[in-house]
């Protein structure tokens, strides 16, 4: 049992020691961390400032960019809507004078013609088409009044008693 009590006692000293050495080493970071505490402290100030700074900061980029959006998409859906009510406007008077040259109305101007889009090919198509309807529109109007109908070579004087008599003379001719 001696040798219990020596061995109980060599281990107490040696915990002790170990306790007494962990107690100082403690202490000693104690000592330590409280030299480095103001500047840790002072570290983490400035890490939260500069991190609120920048949520700010990005907040504020994030309001001027929606705001930018904004306008951007306001000021694209303007422009769309005065490019289309230009085209429809300018469709809608070329509707109005391809009906004028419908009714027979050559002397109507074309919108469009001094445009170089695709507004201004189809107003050049149909100036041609005016104008080609023009020139035939007044050779035929002339030509009726003054127009002979002849006779084929072929047809040959009925006499009173042939069967060809029965129809009329009218008919024999080919225009």
């Amino acid at each position: 049992m001696l040798e219990l009590i020596r061995a109980y006692k060599s281990n107490f000293v040696s915990f002790m020691v170990t306790r007494q050495t962990l107690g100082d080493q403690v202490d000693d970071l104690a000592q330590i961390y409280d030299r480095i505490r103001p500047t840790l402290m002072q570290i983490m100030a400035a890490t939260n400032a500069r991190s609120q700074a920048a949520e700010i900061r990005a907040e504020q980029i994030r309001r001027a960019l929606i705001w930018l959006i904004g306008l951007a998409t306001m000021l694209v859906g303007l422009l769309a809507f005065l490019f289309g009510q230009r085209i429809a406007g300018t469709v809608a008077s070329m509707t109005a004078a391809m009906r004028q040259l419908g009714d027979g109305r050559f002397d109507v101007v074309l919108p469009g013609l001094g445009r170089t889009d695709e507004l201004g090919e189809m107003a050049k198509a149909v100036e041609m088409f005016k104008l080609k309807a023009r020139e035939k529109a007044r050779p035929s109007s002339m030509q009726r009044p003054n127009r002979i109908v002849r006779p084929p070579s072929s047809v040959r004087p009925i006499s009173p008693g042939s069967p060809a008599n029965s129809k009329p003379l009218w008919a024999t001719w080919s225009t």
